[in-house]
């Protein structure tokens, strides 16, 4: 029986690569790049109306997404989440941005928007 012990006790080193990075579940080490990404994108999708968050948290949900990509080797399934509402932030962004551009330098849709400022505020723009 005392040589049953000392055989399992002389195999475990603690230390090593194998006990080191085992998970009892089997899966990958959580890479908190791609939850990064995730809460950036996010963030960038809901600040698509505030126009500077929105682009700037959807590039860092990008960049983050990428650099989780180059970290790891493999594509997580909160930096492809985060990748995709980060471009989505950004284009969004860019789109409302050029609309309203383009409302702003029409005349015609300016005095529309200085009548709706006047009856809703009382003042124009």
């Amino acid at each position: 029986m005392n040589d049953y012990k000392d055989y399992n006790q002389q195999n475990y080193d603690p230390q090593s690569d194998y006990y080191r990075n085992y998970r009892p579940d089997g899966g990958h080490p959580k890479d908190k790049m791609a939850t990064a990404s995730l809460v950036f994108g996010i963030l960038g999708f809901f600040g698509i109306s505030f126009l500077i968050p929105g682009i700037i948290c959807g590039i860092l949900a990008v960049v983050l997404s990428g650099a989780s990509r180059y970290n790891t080797g493999r594509w997580h399934g909160a930096s492809v989440a985060g990748m995709i509402l980060g471009i989505i932030a950004v284009i969004g962004t860019f789109v409302l941005l050029s609309m309203a551009l383009q409302i702003l330098s029409d005349p015609e849709m300016m005095s529309q928007v200085n009548q709706l400022m006047q009856y809703y505020m009382g003042r124009t723009v």
